[in-house]
């Protein structure tokens, strides 16, 4: 399937990768081949696609189709989405686990991560609906179906929709980014059924969120101001100078690799988006603070941090969220990244 011309006129197909012999519901045992595969994309490309779902996956690495789909994102700009697979365990499906191809696992009517479905953390990117789906089926029918394969398309839908705003608002901001943008969005799931796989000392970096389209616009809205308003973060200042009720506060020193570094701070009951700072904004070995005052009832807010490189802030530098005057985090061993809660969070 492929997004085509997403706005201000949207075009789907879809692109056959199974022959009529071959069930794509998996009831056959149905298969394809990478050269299959690597086709069919073509195809898409070819045609102009801006985003390829692929209901599909297999367990074998070919080194041959990574480097293809790795070439289809950091090459030809396109957004490739994958399931992540059904093994309900941690095993590497692919090419949802390439470089490259967003990675979508299942959660149920209840935002739980589905038993079926596969997670790694070092590859599943997103959750999204995948159980008891009402999709279209052969001759003509609808039936109801549960797997990563019915998850993927609702991550492609979020992600036509981030395009569709991007064109129409001119927004200048790179693929790399829209798909950091998707993940920095996403609100958080229980993941506690695979406590097994997530046993480690570092747990802030096996945090996952199932899609949320209109944060995921909202941080486009704050992308899209940011860039148009060209304000720097702030040098760390002397707070005590600062009078304020209800505050909360980062401060962040970065390593040699500030720009792999990103975050957000966004309010839970209303999903406004407070602080955010995109990738490949922070200067290495540089120092930075964000402040903000709220007044009225105290609300619940949420904190992300991610880091691309997947080691946090090394080499002395980190950073300190103060809340209220409290210290609630000072470091940087956060891996991948990670979610603080804080203020009036009942749940």
């Amino acid at each position: 399937m492929k997004q085509r011309g997403i706005a201000p006129e949207a075009e789907t197909y879809i692109v056959r990768v199974f022959d009529d012999n071959r069930n794509f519901y998996e009831f056959a045992g149905g298969t394809a081949y990478s050269t299959d595969l690597i086709a069919a994309a073509t195809i898409c490309k070819e045609w102009g696609a801006d985003i390829i779902n692929a209901s599909l996956g297999g367990n074998t690495y070919n080194r041959i189709e990574e480097e293809f789909f790795k070439g289809l994102f950091y090459e030809s700009g396109i957004l490739t989405v994958a399931a992540s697979g059904n093994g309900g365990d941690d095993r590497n499906i692919y090419p949802a686990a390439y470089e490259g191809v967003l990675s979508v696992g299942a959660v149920d009517e209840y935002i739980r991560m589905a038993k079926f479905s596969t997670w790694d953390p070092s590859t599943t990117d997103v959750l999204a609906p995948g159980v008891n789906i009402l999709s279209t089926f052969k001759e003509n029918l609808y039936a109801t179906f549960s797997g990563t394969s019915m998850a993927a398309p609702h991550a492609t839908g979020t992600l036509a929709l981030m395009l569709s705003y991007i064109h129409e608002n001119q927004v200048n901001i790179n693929r790399r980014d829209i798909f950091h943008g998707l993940k920095l969005s996403t609100t958080p799931v229980d993941i506690s059924r695979v406590d097994k796989i997530t046993n480690s000392d570092d747990d802030a970096s096996h945090r996952i969120g199932f899609v949320n389209a209109y944060a995921a616009i909202k941080y486009l809205e704050s992308y899209e101001k940011e860039t148009a308003d060209h304000v720097p973060l702030t040098p760390l200042q002397d707070s005590s100078t600062t009078h304020c009720e209800t505050e909360a506060r980062l401060n962040i020193i970065t390593d040699s690799k500030g720009g792999d570094v990103f975050y957000r701070l966004m309010s839970l009951s209303d999903n406004q988006v407070i602080w955010f700072k995109g990738p490949n904004k922070l200067e290495n070995y540089a120092t930075y603070s964000e402040q903000s005052c709220f007044e009225g009832p105290e609300d619940c807010y949420q904190f992300d941090i991610r880091d691309k490189g997947g080691d946090g802030i090394l080499n002395g530098g980190g950073i300190e969220i103060i809340y209220n005057g409290h210290r609630l985090y000072e470091g940087g061993n956060f891996g991948h990244g990670g979610v603080l809660k804080f203020g009036d969070c009942r749940d």
